[in-house]
């Protein structure tokens, strides 16, 4: 099974997950009214918490080739501690899609395929 330390930059899949950015706001009944009739997007945590989804890091390059895209950090070896602390896999579960997760499915594959070689 694929661990938080299994996590290398090998398996990365380049999705972008990791350059989202989100402002967490503690909100009532009637914030979030207001936050859903201007049509603000947000995710909601808990009756009392929600996320609102500001967008892509401004480092972020999206470099899209044959209908794929690549997303890629500008400043990967500079990047701020929140990012580097940032693990698609702690994510998924925290999110609770990490079994559902495209992303993990294919870090699982891939983390098998490198265990299997090292093994050789």
């Amino acid at each position: 099974m694929l661990t938080y330390a299994d996590i290398k930059s090998d398996l990365c899949v380049h999705c972008g997950a990791c350059c989202k950015i989100f402002i967490p706001v503690k909100c009532d009944e009637r914030y979030l009214n207001f936050i859903k009739s201007i049509g603000i997007p947000y995710i909601q945590d808990s009756p009392n918490t929600i996320r609102i989804v500001w967008g892509n890091c401004p480092k972020l390059e999206i470099i899209e080739n044959n209908d794929e895209k690549k997303y890629l950090c500008t400043i990967y070896e500079e990047r701020p501690q929140l990012c580097r602390d940032f693990n698609c896999i702690a994510w998924a579960k925290v999110s609770n899609t990490y079994e559902k997760s495209d992303l993990v499915r294919h870090a699982e594959k891939t983390f098998y395929k490198i265990s299997r070689k090292q093994q050789v």
